[in-house]
């Protein structure tokens, strides 16, 4: 039967699996007592790897097996994750997308993992996640290095613009901190071979975080705190916390929803 199988996929950070997402599922039962109705839900955490890849094809695997392959199948599809679960959250939605699966109701992404100069590997069917703006450097601005050796940090409302991944939902969110970004001048750039300003962080890989240039995703710019001993992986690390509760709390309800609105 179409549409009779809903579908949680949560992908905390490079985290092992667990029995199942932190979803609230208490009111879409509720919700299905009220209207009645008897479904299957497949709510998986299958935490995530460097390599995105083998997490998407297990994912896949396991929705697979639940519906017999028949991807029309499922119903309510919320899909979230942080860190480098964000990127593991946008490889399994392309590949729900080219199984022809009904257009998510929920993806949201907490500080998606953006590499200045490209993620290795791409993540599948996304792209490398480089930024593609330069940072705005105002005139008479000093920059100097931090103690440390710290490059300075970004200008307060200044942070890196990826293009849109091709993704859609009922509902995008894309939670962010712009408090780990630095910028350091290089000898090239993605967008300027000559060189010039350009993004960075003292994470690994440089990692920073930003909004997604494109008026269906609703960019959500947190405040963040970190201790004087991890800096910018303090703010990323707070940061994730912050969305994780909020895209579970969202994700339930959207599932609410969904029982009261379309069944």
């Amino acid at each position: 039967m179409a549409g009779d199988v809903d579908l949680i996929v949560e992908c905390i950070g490079q985290n092992g699996p667990v029995a199942a997402s932190g979803v609230d599922i208490g009111d879409y039962n509720i919700a299905l007592r009220l209207k009645g109705l008897t479904r299957s839900l497949l709510n998986l955490s299958p935490g995530t790897t460097a390599d995105v890849t083998v997490t998407r094809d297990s994912v896949m695997r396991k929705i697979a097996a639940e519906v017999g392959g028949n991807f029309s199948r499922l119903g309510a599809i919320c899909l979230f994750g942080d860190s480098n679960g964000s990127g593991t959250i946008l490889a399994i939605a392309q590949a729900l997308k080219a199984n022809r699966a009904p257009k998510p109701v929920y993806v949201a992404l907490g500080d998606l993992t953006m590499f200045p100069f490209g993620r290795d590997p791409p993540i599948p069917g996304i792209g490398a996640l480089i930024p593609k703006n330069a940072p705005d450097v105002a005139w008479g601005r000093v920059f100097v290095p931090l103690r440390g050796g710290l490059a300075p940090n970004a200008a307060v409302g200044d942070y890196p613009l990826i293009d849109p991944p091709g993704i859609e939902a009922d509902l995008l969110e894309n939670y962010f901190t712009e408090q780990g970004n630095r910028i350091s001048l290089f000898n090239h750039t993605p967008i300027a071979p000559s060189g010039g300003w350009w993004w960075t962080s003292s994470m690994n890989g440089s990692e920073v975080h930003g909004a997604i240039d494109s008026k269906a995703w609703n960019n959500i710019c947190l405040m963040t705190t970190s201790s004087p001993g991890s800096i910018d992986d303090g703010h990323h690390g707070n940061l994730c916390v912050k969305a994780m509760a909020q895209m579970q709390f969202f994700a339930a309800q959207r599932l609410r929803a969904y029982v009261f609105e379309r069944l």
